[in-house]
């Protein structure tokens, strides 16, 4: 009989999956979240700047961010949505860079700019941060896939069936 302090190894992992709540919606995403006030704040910084070439490019980076987290999250799979993370991540390094400019030509003071460039930096690294999670997330998902195909094997053989996954995809997505 096992103490009332001492959990089994399963009871850890269910513990841990019933506190990691599933996301159903981007607008849940802190990324998003960060994306959507960093974006405010590009439009509130060059709302009355009458370069428009410069305000519509910095406008566009900065909504590319929180779009692309958006739109990468209503897709089919991590996979795809760790690609349209790629995208924004990407665009926060423009619009760090586009600051850099506005900077230097006197469109916006430093301290602002500093702080923006401080607030894109802090978004990519989240989103990098995202990525890693959806990397790892991936990866457990394939062990779990392969290790419940070894299991159906040895069930095969077992009960003298012949295995029915011709390829390892089928494999990993048939149901055993």
């Amino acid at each position: 009989m096992r103490s009332k302090g001492i959990k089994t190894a399963r009871q850890k992992r269910n513990n841990k999956k019933e506190k990691m709540a599933k996301i159903e919606n981007f607008e849940d995403l802190e990324v998003w979240k960060s994306a959507r006030i960093l974006t405010k704040k590009v439009y509130l910084d060059f709302n009355d700047n009458k370069d428009y070439g410069f305000k519509d490019q910095i406008q566009r980076c900065s909504v590319s961010v929180m779009n692309n987290i958006a739109e990468g999250f209503c897709r089919n799979g991590d996979k795809e949505f760790h690609q349209y993370l790629k995208v924004a991540k990407a665009s926060c390094g423009e619009l760090k860079s586009m600051y850099y400019l506005a900077e230097d030509i006197l469109y916006i003071n430093i301290d602002t700019a500093l702080e923006r460039r401080l607030e894109a930096n802090n978004l990519m690294n989240g989103i990098g941060k995202f990525m890693q999670y959806l990397r790892n997330s991936y990866k457990k998902l394939q062990r779990s896939a392969k290790r419940d195909h070894n299991t159906a094997r040895l069930h095969d053989r077992k009960t003298a069936r012949p295995h029915d996954c011709k390829t390892k995809k089928d494999c990993t997505t048939a149901r055993h």
